[in-house]
């Protein structure tokens, strides 16, 4: 697969570029892989979730009663005056 790539500099604190280092180390990956890895992520939670796609199995699964909480509250406790 072929990439056009561009090449910035990119300033970082040392903390950063410490925990990118060792999770570069742990994955057995060069360190721009990392980076691309870690900033494509960010911009994906960015976007929020998609929760029909999330939730798609249990949509359209379950049925309500139909009746409301307010007759379903009825059947709870002693009627008290208003």
């Amino acid at each position: 697969m072929a990439y056009h790539t561009i090449i910035k500099t990119v300033r970082i604190p040392r903390t950063l570029h410490a925990r990118l280092t060792q999770r570069a180390q742990a994955e057995r990956k060069d360190f721009s892989s990392v980076l691309r890895d870690v900033a494509l992520r960010g911009l994906q939670e960015e976007a929020g979730v998609d929760m029909a796609g999330a939730l798609g199995g249990v949509i359209g699964r379950y049925e309500g009663t139909g009746e409301s909480q307010r007759e379903r509250m009825k059947r709870y406790g002693r009627p008290r005056p208003r």
